[in-house]
């Protein structure tokens, strides 16, 4: 299979989060870590996007495949349009917007025929008109994809890692911010970094993974869960955009280069503040602290069941039950002096 290493990951080698780096300090401490060996990297062209997944062999353990998790997309932000050279400003406004990028983790199973996610992440870059094949990437692309890495597997627990048990495998994304967005008024940037955690639902299987995505935004402030489409589609919708203006241009000035981001918009089946999130994993409704899978499970539930105001009420043992109040007894030998 292309783009799937037949080697089963040794656990001991596979990058393990203990905690959850919301803190800017602690992300880049944690993206630093992981290096270039834990890039996604592009499959290269010609390659079939969707390729069927490998029926797992009974008592050894061995790789499943890759699936499409989420596609994303650039476009060239309105107010930046006008800075583009005019002898190519069409075709760099076509090419993003003809072209989008699908991330795919890779499976592998145990021998008990339990699935898990590899470390490493592929990206498809493909055509809109025909999806069904990668084709060649642009320098600014090739170099954009590399800044996504994979953190490693979430594993809070003091005991060695589990694979099969660890569901969840963060992800960061370093890109340069236009600070403007912050309120500055200057045209310096800024790196900012965010979250992306794939999920594997509990009723996932080697034969039948099953994902949901989420991912921060406006500087981690923000959870979304990615809307959802058939991993074994070649049609992906792009469920996240970004905006760019281009802080260079090559070749003559008619190359455009380094690109910053001014804006990143979601199409999510849910959205709430990740102060939220983190109240939930400390035990704010419930008490006890809670995994951060189990918080995942929930809340992708609560995408198709209803909303999450109910997440933050008080736990039922700290609301103090109500006591029943004995109507007032009336002597029957007592005349109300209005009735006389």
């Amino acid at each position: 299979m292309t783009g799937v290493s037949p080697a089963v990951p040794e656990v001991r080698t596979m990058p393990v989060v203990r905690s959850v780096p919301w803190d800017r300090q602690a992300l880049g401490r944690e993206f630093r870590r992981a290096g270039a060996q834990l890039s996604c990297s592009l499959l290269e062209p010609g390659v079939n996007v969707i390729q069927p997944l490998i029926a797992p062999t009974p008592g050894t353990a061995g790789p499943i495949g890759r699936q499409s998790a989420f596609s994303l997309n650039l476009e060239v932000d309105p107010a930046a349009k006008s800075n583009l050279p005019r002898v190519t400003r069409g075709a760099i406004e076509s090419y993003l917007s003809s072209h989008q990028l699908t991330i795919q983790p890779v499976y592998y199973h145990t021998a008990e025929g339990k699935p898990f996610f590899g470390p490493q992440i592929r990206a498809a870059f493909v055509a809109v008109a025909s999806p069904d094949k990668t084709t060649e990437a642009e320098d600014m692309i090739v170099a954009a994809i590399r800044e996504l890495r994979t953190l490693g597997i979430y594993w809070d627990a003091e005991t060695p890692l589990v694979p099969e048990q660890a569901r969840t495998m963060i992800l960061a994304f370093k890109y340069s911010l236009d600070n403007n967005l912050a309120g500055t008024g200057k045209s310096a940037t800024d790196q900012e970094y965010e979250l992306l955690f794939l999920h594997l639902l509990k009723d996932s299987s080697a034969t039948a993974p099953k994902l949901a995505v989420f991912a921060t935004s406006n500087g981690r402030t923000d959870l979304n869960l990615l809307e959802t489409s058939d991993p074994m589609s070649t049609q992906q919708k792009a469920v996240i955009a970004a905006r760019v203006r281009f802080g260079e241009f090559n070749m003559m000035g008619m190359y455009p280069a380094n690109p910053v981001v001014t804006g990143v918009f979601h199409q999510a089946q849910l959205s709430l503040p990740v102060d939220s999130v983190k109240a939930l994993l400390e035990g704010f409704a419930t008490g006890k602290p809670r995994s951060l899978p189990d918080v995942l499970d929930e809340l992708t539930s609560r995408s198709t069941s209803g909303g999450t105001s109910d997440l933050f009420s008080p736990p039922a043992s700290t609301v103090p039950e109500a006591s029943a109040v004995d109507p007032p007894v009336v002597d029957p030998q007592v005349v109300d002096p209005a009735k006389q």
